[in-house]
C-alpha cells in the first residue's frame, strides 16, 4: 500500500517522463480572434504509450487505507491543488489519445502524416474534430469525480494532498454527486469571488458544499488519525460536525 509521497513523486514522474517521451509537447488548440487565428497539435508515440501506462498504473497502484483527522481544517489552496492533480491524472492518458484523430483528419488535408503541425489559419472540419474530443476528456473528468463521491472514496489528488468529501449520513447518491459537480463548474468559472467568499465563511465551504449539505475534511493513515484527542497537547482537535443530512 502506497504513501502519499511516492504516489506524488510518480506524477511528477509522469510529468518529467511525458515531456521527454513527447519534446513538442502533448495535446492540440484552435483559437481565432476576429481573422487571426491558430490551430496546432502534437503528440507521438512515445507520449501516448507512456500517458496510458502511466495513467493505468497511478489509479491501480494501492494506496494506503485513511480515516478522518480532525486537527485541522482544510484550506483553500490544498482544495485547488488536488483539483489540479486530479485533472493531470485524469488527462495524462487521454491527451494523448485524442490527439491523434486530429493529426490524422490534417494528414488527410495536406497528404501526409506528421506528429505535429501548426498553421495560421482555420480549417472548416477543425472544430468538428476538437470538439467531441474535449466533450469526452470533459465528460470523463465529471465521471471521475462522482465514481468517487459514490464510492466514498478519496480521489487521487485527495489523497495526495491529505482529505476527502464527507456528505453526513446520508449516502452519495449519483444525483447528489452530480448536483456537486454542477456547483463546482459554476464556482470555477467566477473563481475569484468564490474564493473570496468561501475565506469569510466557517470552515472555509464553497458553494458547492453548501448546496449539497458536504464538506471537506483532513485525513490520516488508518490509525494515525487524531478526532477526539491529540498527542500534543498545545494543539486542540476541532469539533467533528455532521456536515450532511440526517436520515429520518
Amino acid at each position: 500500500m502506497l504513501k502519499r509521497l511516492p504516489i506524488f513523486l510518480l506524477l511528477l514522474a509522469a510529468f518529467v517522463g511525458m515531456g521527454q517521451m513527447a519534446p513538442e509537447g502533448s495535446g492540440f488548440q484552435f483559437r481565432c480572434v476576429d481573422d487571426d487565428c491558430v490551430a496546432a497539435a502534437a503528440t507521438s508515440l512515445g507520449g501516448i504509450f507512456g500517458g496510458v501506462v502511466f495513467g493505468v498504473l497511478i489509479f491501480l497502484l494501492p494506496r494506503k487505507k485513511i480515516e478522518q483527522d480532525g486537527l485541522s481544517s482544510v484550506g483553500i489552496f490544498r482544495r485547488l491543488g488536488a483539483l489540479y492533480v486530479d485533472m493531470f491524472a485524469v488527462m495524462l492518458p487521454l491527451t494523448g489519445l485524442f490527439t491523434l484523430p486530429i493529426l490524422f483528419v490534417e494528414a488527410a488535408h495536406v497528404g501526409e502524416f506528421h506528429w505535429s503541425f501548426y498553421r495560421e489559419f482555420s480549417r472548416d472540419t477543425d472544430m468538428a474534430i476538437a470538439l467531441p474530443s474535449v466533450l469526452v476528456i470533459f465528460l470523463v473528468l465529471i465521471v471521475y469525480h462522482i465514481g468517487h463521491l459514490v464510492k466514498g472514496r478519496a480521489t487521487l489528488g485527495q489523497y495526495v494532498l491529505g482529505y476527502r468529501i464527507v456528505g453526513g449520513e446520508m449516502p452519495w447518491t449519483k444525483a447528489r454527486a452530480f448536483k456537486r459537480m454542477g456547483w463546482t463548474f459554476l464556482t470555477l468559472a467566477i473563481w475569484p469571488i468564490a474564493i473570496f467568499v468561501a475565506l469569510n465563511k466557517p470552515g472555509k465551504l464553497f458553494w458547492f458544499d453548501l448546496k449539497t449539505a458536504s464538506a471537506a475534511e483532513r485525513t490520516a493513515y488508518f490509525g494515525e488519525g487524531q478526532v477526539f484527542e491529540s498527542t500534543n497537547k498545545s494543539v486542540k482537535p476541532t469539533e467533528i460536525k455532521n456536515y450532511g443530512p440526517k436520515r429520518r
